[in-house]
């Protein structure tokens, strides 16, 4: 009867673990995808800042701020929103520091 029960319980807790299993990948592999999606974006950000001929009108306009808008800071969105021309260097600091900002809180640096 021991053993019965034992067996039991261990066909139960394979069961278990065989369901608990790939769900815990997922959740891992998720998240490493997440990671990298969030690093590549932010590459493309400071590539296009990095351009010889960045300019903040156009920069504001392009994909890449679009996918970046979100996590800057509501001042500094604000301030390139705001923007009407020029090749404004102090905001391009700004832009680049809130850029590390958001990489040291995604734990990416």
């Amino acid at each position: 009867m021991g053993m019965i029960i034992s067996a039991i319980i261990g066909l139960i807790c394979g069961a278990i673990g065989s369901l608990i299993a790939p769900w815990v990948n997922w959740g891992i592999e998720k998240k490493k995808i997440r990671l990298e999606q969030r690093k590549i974006m932010l590459q493309h950000v400071r590539g296009e800042l990095n351009k010889y001929n960045w300019n903040i009108v156009n920069f504001k306009y392009s994909v890449e701020y679009s996918m970046v808008k979100e996590y800057l800071d509501i001042d500094i969105a604000k301030l390139i929103d705001d923007c009407k021309s020029g090749n404004d260097s102090e905001l391009k600091n700004k832009i680049l520091n809130n850029i590390t900002r958001i990489q040291h809180k995604w734990g990416l640096i």
